[in-house]
């Protein structure tokens, strides 16, 4: 009797359980969206942005590829930042879809949302063992104003979490000759003072971490 009752109960349980996984099933292919929501409500970052990918897939909307790179950043998942980042970075609204986002900001990245893309994306390079690319997207991305928390920025705090004294050197000189560069094109006296400063300081930061 008590055999009978035990293969009852798992059959039932076998049941429920093929149920779920079906209907699991069915709410992954038709609305990963839902799932997506859920894990990130729950604090699942990474398989949220799982799910997002599934939807992203399916319809390219651009709004699903930067949800995924900001689930992405937060999980610190730097092999699909670089992925994502570059598909955000190549796709052909990429500058419209910039406008819009600084426009209608509801993250505090405290900079255009451009370089805030790039800046992560030159950090996922930088974290995946392509250093010198992650250098010199940096330096060709950073605006002439040298703004607060341009690309370059971000990948001065992955070098400084790294203690990377070479690569802190390389971005050193790079720098100290951006200085030259401006004092030498003769604009404006006092914005050049002020992205000199701007520049200075971070070459200082770099000195810190070169000198340990």
């Amino acid at each position: 009797m008590n055999k009978l009752i035990l293969k009852v109960a798992l059959k039932t349980i076998a049941v429920v359980l093929s149920l779920i996984i079906i209907i699991l099933a069915v709410i992954t292919i038709f609305t990963p969206m839902t799932l997506a929501k859920m894990n990130k409500k729950l604090g699942n970052n990474s398989l949220a942005a799982s799910f997002t990918i599934i939807e992203y897939n399916r319809n390219k909307d651009i709004n699903n590829l930067a949800d995924i790179i900001e689930l992405s950043i937060i999980s610190k998942n730097y092999s699909r930042i670089k992925k994502y980042s570059n598909l955000l970075i190549d796709h052909t609204k990429f500058d419209e879809y910039c406008a819009f986002k600084d426009n209608n900001n509801d993250i505090n990245i405290y900079a255009s949302y451009k370089q805030y893309i790039y800046g992560w994306n030159v950090t996922a390079l930088y974290y995946r063992y392509e250093k010198q690319l992650a250098l010199e997207k940096a330096k060709s991305i950073i605006p002439l104003d040298y703004s607060k928390n341009n690309a370059m920025r971000y990948l001065i705090l992955a070098v400084a979490e790294n203690n990377d004294k070479e690569m802190a050197e390389d971005i050193s000189i790079f720098l100290q000759n951006r200085i030259t560069d401006i004092l030498a094109e003769g604009n404006d006296v006092t914005e050049q003072e002020l992205i000199a400063e701007r520049l200075e300081t971070d070459i200082n930061f770099l000195k810190i971490i070169i000198e340990k």
